[in-house]
């Protein structure tokens, strides 16, 4: 469990988690339906690597049109805020670990909520210009004809995604180095229609050297 790749220090824990939205209308184009903040205080030399990441929606009542209803994936900057409402889903003691005998019993992710019918309200963060993982996802047909529609995509061991990201904490005790995964709903949704999603991630965390240069 010493070598997973980007990896320097010691693995402290193995975690994955599904968040499932609740049925999903009317969100605006750039919406958050999920938001992962790592930005440990206590231990500021703290990475998370995320080794799985798996985006899925399910149209559950059709739109009244043609209507794209995709999400795409990005990594936040500065987090220095966690985002709110929503459903919070952060893991507590041994929920959602997957190797109890390691050290860290309980996550370092500070803050981790999905969208209920709303949006999740983000907080204070930079997403990069593009995202990393992106979701296509249409209805078609009109209303009267649309049948539901499932789609996924992923980033992890069986994609083509050798290297997943790496998560600062508050490296250094700056809590600007702190960072997060966003998934959000590039397309505004239109009339009528509702879609769940679901967001599975799975993330290493580990602790590196004091010393070392951030990267």
């Amino acid at each position: 469990m010493q070598h997973i790749r980007g990896a320097n220090g010691p693995i402290l824990g193995i975690f994955r988690i599904a968040a499932v939205t609740g049925l999903t209308t009317g969100m605006a184009g750039g919406a958050t339906i999920f938001s992962a903040r790592f930005a440990p205080a206590g231990t500021v030399f703290a990475r998370a690597i995320i080794t799985d990441l798996r985006i899925k929606a399910q149209l559950v009542t059709p739109f009244t049109a043609i209507q794209e209803y995709g999400a795409a994936a990005y990594i936040a900057r500065s987090f220095t805020a966690s985002d709110s409402s929503g459903t919070s889903i952060l893991p507590t003691a041994l929920n959602n670990n997957l190797a109890s005998v390691m050290p860290a019993w309980t996550t370092a992710f500070t803050d981790m909520r999905v969208a209920a019918a709303g949006a999740v309200t983000a907080g204070t963060r930079t997403l990069d210009a593009n995202p990393f993982l992106y979701l296509p996802a249409a209805q078609v047909l009109v209303a009267a004809s649309a049948a539901q529609g499932y789609t996924e995509t992923q980033l992890g061991p069986i994609s083509d995604q050798r290297f997943g990201p790496n998560l600062q904490g508050q490296t250094g005790g700056t809590a600007t180095n702190a960072e997060g995964i966003v998934v959000t709903v590039p397309v505004a949704q239109g009339a009528g229609g509702t879609v769940r999603y679901c967001i599975e991630m799975e993330w290493y965390e580990y602790a590196t050297n004091s010393a070392e240069a951030i990267n």
